[in-house]
């Protein structure tokens, strides 16, 4: 039904660009608000870059096997700390 057949190695890259698809709209959201209320700019590059880097280990983490990786579980937990932090961020920055 999906079009991946009966590939195991189709069906892990059509997870790992759509958990990408998944998170990725809601961490450029975050970061575009934080913008707004006048971040710094190497805050915005360290919170974007650190996003792009936890994903990429996720992607390869969930790429090289359908088991739990170091990379995957790294990458998955640092993404959602990171979107936490990011809107923790953002309500701090808003309140003062």
């Amino acid at each position: 039904m999906l079009g991946e057949g009966d590939s195991a190695e189709l069906l892990q890259a059509v997870r790992a660009h759509g958990n990408l698809i998944e998170h990725a709209p809601l961490a450029l959201i975050l970061l575009g608000l934080i913008e707004m209320q006048g971040a710094e700019a190497w805050v915005l590059h360290l919170l974007g870059s650190l996003f792009f880097l936890f994903r990429i280990l996720h992607a390869y983490g969930l790429s090289i096997s359908r088991e739990s990786t170091p990379y995957r579980v790294v990458g998955a937990l640092g993404s959602w700390l990171l979107m936490l932090a990011m809107s923790f961020f953002g309500i701090f920055s808003y309140l003062t």
